[in-house]
């Protein structure tokens, strides 16, 4: 069967036991052929029962393994067990949506000769189906802050040779292995709706200021010193970053009532490492005037 298999969804999980049973399910909902497919599931939570629960399944290329990597790095260890053509992250709470599997396959099916570097964007840039990008500063134009979502990342599977060649970041190893896999690849982008989320109730862990208005621009800042970016390039990232998801995610943490378990400490601290110290009063005052009387009008 090995030989046959186009595409493997890795799922890396720290044994969220509903999310990873809702997402396999989904996934099988699809009718595929299941030869032309497998799944992985990686699992590093502490004293999960996850791999009782996937052992009830009777699919032949649904696979489950035990690790004790720490945090985002069992991502990485899910991509090395892939035997498909391509090898492609699946966050734990996505529910893949109707005929989307098919669609993924073909999409690899029809790149599989070139072999570019793939990124699977969800629909988040617009209506276009395809960007195709000559090179990583246009990919990253393109894709902007989209570049830290784990769950557009895959490899081709003589790929996998290079996973212990890469240097890292702790909260972003995706996006480390996006940005380092090739420098000298073409870059593809599949816009097509293929997921949705499941509820996010008790999401968190980290700080999330820190890590995106921080950690994540540490990462573009370093390219940009290497001047594999252009100063444009971080700074139109920088930009979207904040006017389209700090602030948003400001206006879900810290203005509405919710239930992740995010650190929020030391906002004002992060936001000014990269932006103008207006950029932090902005963002409070858009969130509780603007964000807040969009959401009044929509109920």
């Amino acid at each position: 069967m090995d030989n046959n298999i186009v595409l493997t969804l890795c799922i890396p999980t720290n044994g969220a036991v509903e999310w990873v049973r809702n997402t396999v399910e989904a996934i099988y909902l699809q009718n595929c052929d299941e030869s032309l497919f497998e799944v992985i599931v990686v699992d590093n939570g502490v004293d999960s029962s996850l791999g009782d629960i996937i052992s009830t399944y009777n699919h032949q290329n649904l696979s489950y393994y035990k690790t004790d990597v720490e945090g985002f790095y069992n991502l990485i260890v899910a991509l090395k067990y892939g035997k498909g053509t391509f090898i492609k992250v699946l966050n734990h709470r996505s529910i893949l949506q109707p005929h989307s599997l098919g669609r993924m396959i073909e999409v690899i099916q029809r790149y599989e000769r070139e072999r570019p570097v793939l990124f699977f964007s969800n629909s988040c840039l617009g209506r276009q189906e395809f960007y195709e990008c000559s090179d990583m500063e246009h990919f990253i134009n393109v894709a902007s802050f989209w570049i830290t979502w784990s769950e557009g990342i895959g490899i081709w599977n003589e790929e996998k040779c290079l996973l212990d060649t890469i240097d890292y970041d702790e909260m972003f190893p995706n996006t480390s292995l996006l940005l380092n896999n090739h420098k000298e690849k073409r870059y593809v982008i599949w816009n097509g709706r293929y997921e949705r989320q499941q509820d996010g109730a008790g999401k968190g862990g980290y700080n999330f200021f820190k890590v995106f208005a921080v950690g994540f621009l540490d990462i573009l800042n370093d390219l940009r010193r290497q001047s594999r970016i252009s100063i444009k390039t971080f700074n139109s990232v920088r930009y979207s970053l904040f006017r389209n998801y700090l602030i948003s995610y400001y206006y879900q943490l810290v203005v509405k009532t919710n239930d992740r378990s995010f650190d929020l400490s030391g906002i004002k601290e992060s936001m000014s490492v990269y932006y103008p110290r207006y950029y932090y009063w902005w963002m409070i005052l858009h969130s509780h005037i603007v964000l807040r009387f969009k959401s009044v009008l929509c109920k």
